[in-house]
């Protein structure tokens, strides 16, 4: 989605009631990361994505169900 007055783009948007400025959050993509994450690494620590936030700061994810994940590059985590 595109940002207001910005050539910048976001994922996700929010304008707050009273608030001049949006908030948003983006994926961004985080360095040194390659390769597929699966199971066998439950006990690692395992980056899944990173995001920048403006006027925003998420407190937890809760995804539902089976969860899999394709990277802009085609990298698949399971």
């Amino acid at each position: 989605m595109e940002l207001s007055g910005s050539r910048g783009t976001a994922h996700f948007i929010k304008k707050w009631e009273g608030d001049t400025n949006q908030s948003y959050l983006k994926m961004v993509d985080v360095k040194k990361v390659t390769g597929a994450t699966s199971i066998t690494q439950s006990d690692d620590w395992v980056v899944l994505f990173a995001i920048e936030c403006r006027g925003l700061e998420p407190v937890s994810w809760m995804p539902k169900g089976d969860f899999n994940a394709r990277t802009a590059a085609g990298t698949v985590m399971v």
